[in-house]
């Protein structure tokens, strides 16, 4: 009789309650139980449970749904707890109402969706992680349109399915489909109580929609009916239907079959089964099982997307099919119809027919869209008991293809006259919409589709429980199972139906499939009491698919099934199943306490976890939670083993001989864990063995396997055993070295009282002969093995074989794995006979030089067996392999680019390897990438690099220093010096390379930041960050660097003079300019007093000098903007600051506090000085496209949270309070804000009600800021919305029959700038003429006279920004107002006559027709109100008006053509009598706009300057410069007839051309730098200013007036910073410092403003930003520093205020930082900027700078510093990026460390000697590795050993090292130099084997010897030092030459060789190595 096999011990977890109907006070009413979503605890299970509180008296008092972790937990804990809604409908837990389903958009976030009620679904974030949904704390709630039953969860992250309930109209259509319809009717149906989706009309509203009797009527098979199933995909998206395909033609159908309930939903997971793992893709397939309640049988579905909708057809074939007779009787029928179906017609009188009642119009309606209230359900309808009987097999009728669905369609026409049989059925069904085109869904198409793939054929009861399993290989859960219940069987209740899935062609999973892609092959039914899923043993490797992280890869488990079954005996078995097949019997161990009870039942399986049900006799059942796992989980290495022994089994090549592979595989696995479990708990009492038994377990199997295959000895037959275990006996004191104190003694730091070459051979190396533990247990693979004719050995020993060279190439792991396989190896070669095909001896000598003598000796002894053969032999062979595989062998054969033998190809295919061996596998791959190209050029080296360091990556190899640790430095250094070549190699550097890892792993992270471009934001963002950074990672900083510095005043001063420190490091010239440009602070008043001043009088001196201060203060916003644009970066949950505008003073010495008394100062005096100090903090924002990111961007919430309330729209700054005259008023301030949020892009983020409500509620302020910022932020796109927005507030274009609208006069002139700008460039018809003619319009009535000119100047500029650069001449290709269709307006002819005068005939006409209009009868009642009783200019142009603006519009829209004729039409008159028909003033604007028109003329010269001067005015200033002279000199001023001219009129032309020319040279050469033209202007500057403050007689003879001096002077200051914008030139800023010094009565708010605009100008954004230059760019130039200053702060006569922040439009970030990406900090870099014409010196610059505008475009950007490594990026043509990512070399400090390259490591001298190598380094790295090996290992002074030539330390050798890898940057290099220098110890000592060791050498030897032999370049890195590696080898050398062992192991090898040769890898190990250092040429 065979003995029984042991089973398999459960390991119990927890002994828990199953949780009753009452837990509590809670009711449970579903509980699920999976594994946790949580993404930091896969492994982890958690318990989801709805459940009811019942109060005493019995009802439910709220429902709640509860997560807690898992019943494997000791203590379970409440994770979150959601109160539900309440449920009146009382779902019920038999259909799944809770789930974890996740969506499309984050497939790997799992959400709890919950069916609180049938109409209601609630969707809560329990776990949220990054920008998940935010769902918050309440979660999510979706109405349902529909009840619905269920929901269930597609498990690939598709969403959710939702069924619906089944109504009494679901069962009637099933009735009437299958032909027993009866009369029943539906009156006195129920009143209805809700508003939900129910199935369209059925055939009892036949006669109301159609108008035809029922009883006379044929049914049709197929009613229509509504959806029964849905799909969410977004917790927002809608609810769509799920179609059903039901062929490859059909169109897409809803699944409408209500009775098809869902079981189960899953996902089928397989692979491919290829040879490669790049080949094997792992596929996902979702599935659905359903049961017909019904029809009694269960189907089989895919899952799949929903075909897309079919093209709609166009509007005028739909239309044409309207009219078309066939549409009457369709659905595209005309609306009438459906109006004529809600008419309810009276049935004719049959009293042999059934008749239904009417219904009322309500419900017509609500038949004819589908919906109605609260359907009823099956049995609650009070006419259901008359509904007749349905057998439950009927059969369902099939459709008639003759059907007319549009007769059952309530959209249908009526056929009153005719019955439904006799209506042409024959109308083209392809015309008609589909089916979900009907009702509520009518637009919706669905996303997913249900393909039925299988059905059953017989009645069949609902299954219980459904789940998937793998298939018997395990590559994928390729199998359904079934459980349901059976009735021929008491003892196995039910059974377990198995449905493989396989596909519908060719038998494998395919993916293209029109239809389905699978196919159910006949079932497999197996009695049971009950299955469940359980993942218990490991997917083979030869089905696992190539992953990106094969490092640290962790296999997924397969799943089994546990069979818990009555055998034929009637005992209870618990049975682990792959697929049908049995692997193993399970039970409960009896010590465990719970052996004794029966099994009732297994649920919950989660994992390899599971509770079994035990009946123990007492009055309640106990619920134990267990583990059950086939995995050797205490042994890394053991499992591996095993795994590769699974691998090769089960791998598709050895199943072509054999079927049992596989099952021998899973005997083995399950042999290994019941023998570890047999060791741990051995029976009988024994004791339990002492070591580590995994490695005893799988020893002894694998042991016998391949002892039963070579020797025919069989361990189950104990009858005649006679073998022992042989082990030699051991001295006690032998016994005591192998003892675990020994271990633990040797291991802690206590003297040893022997060398560690005595140290023993551990214990569980010599025991793996465990027969007797193993025969107890009655093996099961032994057993398997004796029926298969089929030998494994060959196999086996190959995988182990396998297994021992792939840990060859671990890195510090691999000497336990190494011992562990080559013992069982050698006792298994021992112990094989000689008559196999190979030789054992070859591999006897193999391992032997890798594990030693002594190990090999006492391995080999251990293994002597005297037993007789009771079981002939099957195995041949030992091994397959001619020669024992040697992984060091081959790879060393690569590198020296030698074709030896060693037992792998030279370029081994991945099908022939194990695919058990991941590093084998690995290596090899690289190494084959490495070597296997003969392309030797320098683009092929970098090819083949970047080829092997993107393989690293997709091995898991992302860090270097993993992939240090994990391979021997001989294999890594070749790798690891590709990596060093990369970080140089500029093509590599060049190539589009995306993976973040790759550029980490390489070690350039500096080269991934810089592709992926400068940061959103970075400028604004890095502007806060001080010089020392903690984290590179801007878009995660939640909170800006600027809330970490002071900034008491609100004004983003204090936080600039921070960052732009490093922009001028030499001064404190930004923390000057923040002096100068701040305006919230008090003022310094100093008036000096004189005796006889009374204090009266003293008082009133202080605040006249306060008030001219004053002046300076409310100028001062406008500059401060530009200092600080875009340095703010905002908190959506702070307001943004606004600083104040200080009229307070500090009076010395007491510094007492003086404020201005505003009482009599204007109301209005800091009106638009506020509006600017919004306009300067609005600025500080980010640009729209740099604020992305949701921390920094812009919405309307926070816009509207910045509102000021109503109570400070009340109270006006009327001044009566003096204190309170300092706080800005916020409504001015928040208009200017408005219009700050359009010019940065903002505004649009506003809805239209809140456009319409500033505008109507707000005050002019606020209305400017509106109208010019939405134009600005839709500049140039002519949005219609805005454009009426901007229509509605210029009195010309409303209409005639408004009543006169009063609009303020600077928001007439904000709209008309607005149009300009929001046509800008269009040419638009309509804007350009209603401009032009704006321009010389006169006032119609009192109401336009104010600020006239403003008005007109912005029409001219506007019609100059609508026809930008559009006049003729201005493209090449023609294209102009010509070809616009703008030549009938002779705008040029027009605009000429605007600038010199005449008569305006268009004008004229205009006006007659006005006359002839306001002259009929009803309109003469308001001809006084409609003319002008202020201004009559008659025919003639006023030019005093209309010249400034027609003038910009000329040079605006011929700008940069080089015109000729229109530049002559404006030039300056020579002579003096035609100089006095022009203002002086409208010469400079002449001469501004003959530049803009011949752009290229211009020339930073002073001599261009002066050529624009007319010669008669430029003879008569040097006429009268000279007569001046003359004078001072005491000559008589001689006096002729040429003198007799007007000098005043001279002086005003010449101060008023040079000011035109050089703001003309400053448009043209605004951002640029030029110090040509900024000298030019320079020397103007000087001249205007000695001019001013001159006290000489030549000054006081060429003066000007005053006020027309400070504004030329204004005007030429604005234009030297614009040349130098940005720039911060230190001698500009003095300069402008002199001209602002002066504060008297003669200086205007607008010189203090121009010159506050030229200091903010010359720090633009900090010195980050620049100017553009760009036509739109120097428009908005033009139109904000026009040169007609405010006289005082509410003056907008000749220009709008609120344009001059028009500026930032042409503001560009131009900036260059460099951060370095290790640290974090800006550094000082040198850069160079090459340009695409050669021609063009490259441009050099040291970061942080500003790169200046160029006429030669920019092609690359180069670091060129030998402290950072190269780098090389493209400007594209671009503005460059503001951040530059750099990496310092270790041997450098940085810039700011060490300005003059004193301290670097190239400087230094000698190596690093004790205590100093601390200090020096951490001066060079912050690395904590490096400064831990400085520490501990540079000052320690052990010697080596008396091997070498002298006194040589290790701290001397740690200090060597240390200086070469910080010199060369190569740290990864410390413990490769260490390695190999304990390599030398160890062998000094004789600790272990001597082949392991040396390979390492071997390698290293052989890389560098063949690099010198491609004469490799001296200048190409490298990773170690040739001079210390030859050290090691002489050390090494010595070693093995004067060994003994060396001798005894060349004698050994010589003679285990048939040929007398020594193999290729000890022929290399000691012949090549005894060569002496001196002879060897490593370099």
């Amino acid at each position: 009789m065979t003995k029984e096999a042991t089973p398999l011990w459960i390991t119990p977890l927890l002994n828990y309650k199953q949780p009753e109907v009452t837990v509590g006070h809670y009711e449970v009413v579903q509980r699920v139980v999976m594994p946790s979503p949580h993404p930091n605890k896969k492994e982890a299970e958690i318990e989801t449970s709805v459940e009811n509180f019942i109060r005493p008296e019995g009802n439910v008092a709220w429902r709640r749904v509860a997560v807690r972790s898992g019943p494997s937990c000791h203590e379970q804990t409440m994770h979150a707890s959601f109160v539900l809604p309440e449920d009146r409908q009382n779902l019920s837990g038999k259909s799944s109402i809770v789930c974890w389903a996740a969506f499309p958009e984050q497939p790997d976030h799992k959400l709890l969706c919950v069916l609180a009620s049938a109409t209601l679904l609630c969707i809560y974030d329990v776990y949220p992680k990054g920008k998940a949904y935010t769902l918050g704390g309440e979660g999510h709630s979706i109405p349902l349109p529909f009840e619905a039953c269920g929901v269930y969860a597609i498990d690939d992250g598709q969403g959710l399915l939702l069924q619906r309930t089944e109504t009494l109209e679901d069962n009637l259509a099933f009735d009437a489909q299958n032909r027993t319809w009866t009369s029943t009717g539906l009156q006195g149906e129920d009143e209805d109580d809700g508003f939900v989706l129910k199935a369209p009309p059925r055939p009892l509203r036949f006669r109301e929609s159609t108008g035809t009797e029922f009883g006379s009527l044929s049914m049709p098979n197929n009613p229509t009916t509504a959806p029964s199933l849905f799909s969410l995909s977004h917790p927002l998206d809608d609810i769509l239907p799920v179609s059903n395909i039901r062929d490859a033609d059909s169109q897409n159908s809803p699944f409408e079959d209500v009775f098809e309930k869902i079981l189960f939903v899953g996902v089928v997971r397989w692979v491919d089964p290829a040879t490669t793992a790049a080949e094997r893709k792992e596929h996902l397939q979702p599935i659905c099982v359903t049961y017909h309640t019904h029809k009694k049988v269960h189907a089989i579905w895919e899952i799949k997307n929903s075909p897309p909708p079919p093209p709609q057809a166009p509007l005028w074939e739909v239309s044409s099919q309207w009219r078309s007779s066939e549409g009457l009787n369709s659905h595209l029928g005309v609306l009438q119809q459906d109006f004529d179906d809600m008419v309810l017609l009276e049935p004719p009188h049959d009293p042999n027919a059934s008749r239904f009642n009417p219904v009322a119009r309500k419900e017509a309606l609500a038949d004819a869209l589908g919906v109605r209230k609260s359907p009823h359900k099956v049995g609650e309808h009070p006419r259901a008991r008359n509904l007749p009987s349905r057998s439950a097999n009927r059969p369902r009728a099939q459709k008639p293809s003759g059907t007319n669905l549009s007769l059952l369609s309530p959209l249908s026409k009526p056929a009153t006259n005719e019955t439904l049989m006799d209506i042409d059925t024959t109308v083209e069904t392809a015309t008609r919409p589909p089916l979900l085109s009907i009702g509520p869904f009518a637009s919706l198409h669905p996303k997913i589709a249900m393909v039925r793939i299988y059905q059953e054929e017989d009645i069949t009861k609902e299954a219980s429980h459904i789940f998937l399993i793998s298939n018997e290989e395990g590559s994928g859960t390729l199998t359904l199972c079934m459980v349901r219940p059976r009735d021929d069987d008491t003892s196995n209740p039910n059974e377990v139906v198995l449905c493989p899935l396989i596909s519908a062609r060719k038998g494998t999973p395919v993916l293209n499939g029109n239809i389905g892609q699978f196919q159910v092959v006949p079932v497999t039914t197996i009695p049971c009491v009950s299955a469940a899923p359980l993942q218990a043993s490991p997917v083979p490797c030869c089905f696992v698919g190539q992953e990106k992280k094969r490092l640290g890869h962790s296999h997924k488990a397969a799943t089994d099934m546990l069979l818990l079954h009555n055998d034929s005996q009637g005992q209870r078995k618990m049975t682990l199943c792959r697929n049908s097949m049995p692997i193993v019997d399970c039970a409960v161990h009896e010590n465990s306490g719970f052996g004794f009870g029966i099994v009732d039942d297994i649920r919950d399986a989660v994992g390899n976890r599971i509770d079994l049900i035990i009946e123990s006799g007492s009055s309640e059942p106990v619920c134990l939670r267990t583990r059950i796992t086939l995995e050797v989980e205490s042994n890394a290495v053991c499992e591996k083993v095993v795994q590769a022994v699974e691998a090769t089994l089960c791998s598709p090549k050895f199943r072509e001989s054999t079927s049992k592979g596989i099952e021998v595989a899973l005997k083995i696995r399950a042999d290994c864990v019941r023998m570890q479990q047999a060791l741990l708990q051995p029976p009988d009492g024994r004791s339990a063995v002492d070591g580590d038994a995994a490695s005893k377990a799988v020893g002894s199997v694998l042991c016998a396997l391949l002892v039963l295959e070579l020797l025919g000895k069989d361990v189950n037959n104990k009858s005649s055993q006679a073998m022992e275990s042989s082990t030699p006996e051991m001295s006690a004191w032998e016994l005591l070295l192998n003892s675990e104190y020994h271990k633990n003694y040797s291991s802690a730091e206590c003297p040893q009282l022997i060398p560690p070459s005595a140290s023993a051979i551990p214990g569980t190396l010599d025991t793996f002969w465990r027969w007797d533990d193993l025969g107890d247990l009655h093996s099961l693979t032994v057993e398997c093995l004796k029926e298969d004719a089929t030998s494994f050995a060959a196999s086996v020993f190959d995988s182990m074989h396998a297994v021992y060279e792939d840990f060859k190439v671990y890195g510090s792991s691999r000497d336990e794995g190494i011992r562990f396989v080559g013992s069982i190896l050698c006792q298994v070669c021992s112990v094989c006979p000689t008559s196999v095909g190979i030789p054992r001896d070859l591999f006897m000598g193999h391992y032997r030089r890798d594990l030693g003598d002594e190990l090999f000796e006492r391995t080999v002894a251990a293994a002597n067996i005297q037993q007789e053969s009771v079981v002939t032999p099957k195995a041949k062979q030992l091994s397959s392999h001619r020669y024992p595989p040697c992984i060091m062998s081959w790879v060393d054969s690569r590198v020296s680019c030698k074709n030896v033998e060693c037992g792998y190809e030279q370029v081994p295919q991945e099908s022939s390897l194990n695919a058990g061996c991941t590093r084998t596998l690995s290596v090899v791959r690289i190494f084959s990438m490495l070597y296997g190209d003969c392309d030797n050029s320098s683009a092929g080296k970098c090819e083949r690099d970047r080829r092997v360091a993107i393989a690293l990556i997709e091995e898991g190899f992302t860090d270097r220093v993993l992939l240090r640790d994990s391979l021997p430095a001989g294999v890594v250094v070749p790798l690891l010096e590709v990596l060093f070549r990369c970080r140089d190699e500029q093509e590599l550097l060049d190539m589009p390379l995306d993976d973040p890892e790759m550029w980490s792993l390489i070690g350039r992270d500096d080269v991934y930041k810089n592709s992926q471009g400068a940061r959103p934001g970075f400028s604004e963002v890095s502007s806060f960050k001080v010089d020392s950074l903690s984290a590179l990672d801007l878009s995660d900083q939640s909170t800006p660097k600027s809330s970490k510095l002071d900034d008491k005043d609100k004004d983003g001063i204090c936080p600039l003079e921070v960052t732009s420190s490093m922009l001028f490091p030499e001064d404190n010239r930004i923390r000057e300019v923040g002096r100068l440009l701040r305006s919230s602070r008090p003022m310094y008043l100093n008036v000096p007093r004189a005796i006889e001043v009374t204090d009266h009088d003293y008082e009133r001196m202080k605040q006249e000098k306060l008030l001219l201060l004053s002046r300076r203060s409310l100028a001062l916003p406008l500059g401060r903007g530009m200092f600080t644009i875009g340095n703010l970066q905002p908190v959506p949950a702070e307001p943004l600051p606004l600083p104040e505008i200080s009229l307070v003073s500090r009076v010395p010495p007491t510094n007492a506090m003086l404020a201005l008394d505003t009482s009599e100062m204007e109301t209005d005096m800091k009106v638009w000085p506020d509006f600017h100090n919004g306009v300067a903090a609005g600025l500080r924002l980010p640009l729209h496209m740099d604020s992305n990111d949701s921390i920094s961007k812009i919405t309307r919430t926070w816009i509207v949270y910045n509102r000021p309330d109503e109570a400070a729209a009340q109270s006006p700054n009327n001044g009566s309070n003096a204190a309170n005259s300092n706080q800005p008023n916020p409504i001015h301030a928040y208009g200017g804000l408005l219009m700050a949020l359009g010019l940065r892009g903002h505004l649009t983020a506003l809805e239209m009600t809140d456009i319409f409500d500033y505008l109507t509620q707000g005050t002019v302020t606020t209305t400017v800021g509106v109208l010019l910022g939405m134009a600005v932020n839709m500049r140039g796109s002519c949005d219609v919305s805005v454009s009426k927005m901007l229509c509605l507030h210029i009195p010309s274009l409303i209409p005639q029959h408004f009543s006169a609208i009063d609009v303020a006069s600077p928001v007439q002139a904000a709209a008309i700038a607005g149009a300009g700008l929001l046509y800008q460039g269009s040419s638009h018809r309509m804007m350009t003429e209603f401009l032009l003619n704006e321009i010389g319009k006169r006032p119609a009535n009192d109401l336009n006279v104010v600020d006239r000119e403003a008005y007109t100047l912005s029409c001219g500029i506007a019609l100059g920004m609508v026809n930008l650069c559009r006049g003729e001449g201005t493209y090449n290709d023609g294209s102009g107002i010509g070809s616009a269709g703008l030549s009938d307006l002779r705008i040029e002819d027009r605009l000429c006559r605007y600038i010199v005068g005449g008569q305006d005939d268009a004008e004229i006409r205009r006006q007659r027709e006005e006359s002839d209009r306001l002259s009929l009868p009803s309109s003469s009642a308001a001809n006084g109100n409609e003319k002008c009783s202020c201004i009559f200019e008659g025919n003639s142009i006023n030019t005093h008006v209309t010249a400034p603006g027609a003038t910009l519009a000329l040079g605006l829209m011929y700008m940069m053509s080089g015109n000729t004729t229109i530049a002559a039409a404006i030039a300056l008159p020579d002579t003096h009598f035609l100089l006095e028909y022009v203002r002086p003033d409208f010469l400079m604007l002449r001469v501004i706009a003959r530049s803009l028109i011949l752009w290229d003329d211009v020339k930073p010269s002073t001599e261009w300057i002066f050529s624009q001067l007319p010669k008669a005015a430029a003879d008569g200033y040097e006429k009268m410069r000279t007569m001046a002279k003359n004078m001072s000199g005491g000559a008589p001023a001689l006096v002729d007839e040429d003198q007799s001219f007007d000098r005043q009129a001279v002086r005003l032309i010449h101060v008023h051309v040079i000011a035109g020319a050089c703001f003309s040279i400053g448009l043209r050469f605004a951002g640029t730098g030029n110090r040509d033209a900024a000298a030019a202007i320079f020397e103007r500057v000087m001249e205007l200013r000695d001019l001013r403050d001159g006290t000489d007689s030549v000054s006081c003879a060429l003066r000007p007036p005053v006020p027309v001096l400070e504004m030329c002077l204004g005007c030429v200051a604005i234009s030297l910073a614009m040349v130098m914008a940005g720039s911060g030139d230190l001698e500009v800023l003095r300069l402008l410092k002199v001209l602002r010094w002066r504060c008297d009565e003669q200086i205007s708010y607008g010189s203090h403003l121009a010159f506050g605009t030229a200091i903010g100008l010359l720090f633009l954004g900090g010195g980050t930003c620049t100017l553009g230059r760009e036509p739109e760019d120097i428009a908005a130039l033009v139109m904000a520093f026009y040169p007609r200053f405010p006289a005082s702060s509410t003056d907008n006569q000749y220009h709008l205020q609120a344009l001059r922040n028009l500026y930032a439009i042409a503001v560009k970030e131009r900036s260059f930082r460099a951060i370095d990406v290790d640290t974090g900090e800006s550094v000082f870099v040198p850069l160079e900027v090459h340009f695409e014409d050669a021609s063009n010196p490259p441009l050099k610059m040291t970061a942080p700078c500003l790169f200046f505008n160029t006429d030669a475009k920019p092609k690359e950007l180069r670091v060129t510093s030998e402290r950072y490594y190269p780098l090389t990026l493209s400007m594209n043509n671009s503005i460059p990026r503001s951040t530059i990512f750099v990496k310092r070399r270790s041997a450098h400090l940085s810039y700011l460390q060490d300005p003059h390259s004193q301290r670097s490591l190239l400087v230094q001298t000698g190596t690093f000697q004790g205590n100093k190598a601390l200090d020096l380094i951490a001066s060079f790295t912050d690395d904590q590795k490096v400064l831990a090996f400085a520490k501990h290992l540079c000052d320690l002074g052990q010697p080596v050993g008396s091997g070498s030539n002298g006194p040589f330390s290790v701290a001397g050798f740690c200090s060597r090292v240390l200086h070469e890898s910080l010199l060369l940057d190569t740290q990864e290099a410390l413990p490769l130099y260490l390695a190999l220098r304990t390599t030398i110890s160890s062998l000094q000592t004789g600790s272990f084997s001597v082949a392991t060791q040396v390979w390492d050498f071997r390698i290293i030897k052989s890389y560098y010897e063949q690099r010198r032999q491609l004469q490799v370049s001296d200048s190409s890195p490298r990773l170690l030092n040739s001079e210390i590696v030859a050290y090691l080898l002489e050390l090494l050398e010595k070693l093995l030459v004067g060994s003994g062992d060396t001798k005894l192991l060349v004698s050994a090898s010589k003679a285990s060789n048939r040929d007398g040769s020594v193999p290729i890898f000890f022929e290399s190990q000691v012949n090549s190595l005894a060569v002496s250092s001196t002879s060897m040429d490593l370099s």
